[in-house]
Parts: C-alpha cells; structure tokens; sequence
C-alpha cells in the first residue's frame, strides 16, 4: 500500500531512474510480487501502484502513462477510498488529451464518452463535496473544451479552475491546474498571459 506512494515521492524529487518514473533496484524487485500478489480483480496494491503512476504521469506530462495506468485503475478500483474517487477524474484528464491529439474527424466518440460519461460524473461528485471537486470538474470542463477547439470557453474554464483552485488545500492540483491554464495560453500564442502562469506553478 505504501511502497508506491513513497515512490511517488522519490520520483518528485528525482530520485528515481529516470524522470517521472517510478524505477529504482528495491522498487523494482518488489514490484512484480506486487501487480501478482492476487490472482483475482481484487489487489489492493496493485491498484494502489497503478494509482500512484496515473497521478506520476498526469504531473509529469506523459500522456500514454496516465492512459495506461488510468485503465489498469479504474478496472480494479476499490471502494471507499479517496483514490477510487480521484482515478475516475485522471481517466478523463487521460481522454480529453487523447481527444486534443487525435485528428478533428476522429475526436467525436473520445469528446461524446467525456460528455456522457465523465462530465455528469463529476458534476455528481461536485455537487456533493464542492470543496473537493469543484475546481476538478472546472478543470476537466477545460481540458474538454481545449480538445473540442472551443478556445473561448477552454480559457474561460480554466481561469475558473485556477480560481478554485487557489482556495483549496490540494497544493498539486493547484500546480497542475495553474501550469495546464499556461499551456493552454502558450499553445494559443499568448506568451504575455502563459509564461507568468507556468512561473506561478513552479513556485
């Protein structure tokens, strides 16, 4: 339950093999004990690890992590558990990226799977625990509006998500969602509004 959290750390200070993953010598040797340790759907350390490497690659940038260990996650989620909460959110993250980067023809299934699915979802959860979710649910409102090109509500989104945000204890949502908005602005050509944003979020 604990190793991979504490990889999790490790890779943010980077000591780790490499940058954003998980791999050092102890990691490794015990890593295969642990995606085996049960034969069945239900591993609770294995969901943990998987857990932890969707978080790692959401913070790192790396897209085909987040979308692998987003689908290990969610397959054997656990109830009652922060993470089983947080996963769900990281899986859209994972989509609405997949969606920016797919060829505008080939985005309507990954964009009509966000919108059925994964936005009603969050607006759920949302509107039960505001305080937990609500700069979430901005968040991915803007990633989704970002891979439909809707530039106006994608930065109008995310300056509501950074809003939020800055008025929540979760210090790396806050980072992430600060350093996504500048981006957003730098994909679009704003460098006077994008480059003091990714300033913010180093700091």
């Amino acid at each position: 339950y604990f190793l991979p959290r504490h990889q999790l750390v490790l890779a943010l200070y980077g000591s780790t093999s490499a940058l954003g993953s998980f791999s050092d010598r102890d990691f490794d040797a015990a890593l295969d004990t642990m995606l085996h340790s049960s034969s069945h759907s239900y591993n609770p350390p294995a969901w943990v690890y998987h857990s932890m490497r969707s978080i790692g690659a959401a913070i790192f940038g790396g897209a085909q992590a987040l979308a692998t260990h987003t689908a290990q996650a969610t397959a054997m989620a656990l109830p009652g558990y922060y993470l089983t909460a947080l996963v769900p959110f990281l899986l859209a993250l994972s989509l609405c990226e997949q969606a920016r980067t797919l060829p505008v023809a080939e985005r309507a299934a990954v964009l009509d799977t966000i919108d059925q699915s994964h936005l009603p979802w969050l607006q759920s959860r949302a509107a039960d625990a505001p305080a937990n979710f609500a700069h979430l649910l901005r968040w991915i409102e803007a990633e989704r509006a970002w891979a439909g090109d809707d530039v106006w509500a994608a930065g109008a989104a995310f300056d509501a998500a950074v809003r939020d945000a800055a008025t929540r204890q979760r210090p790396w949502h806050c980072a992430l969602i600060t350093e996504r908005a500048g981006l957003f602005r730098l994909a679009q050509g704003m460098q006077a509004t994008g480059r003091p944003l990714i300033e913010q979020a180093c700091n």
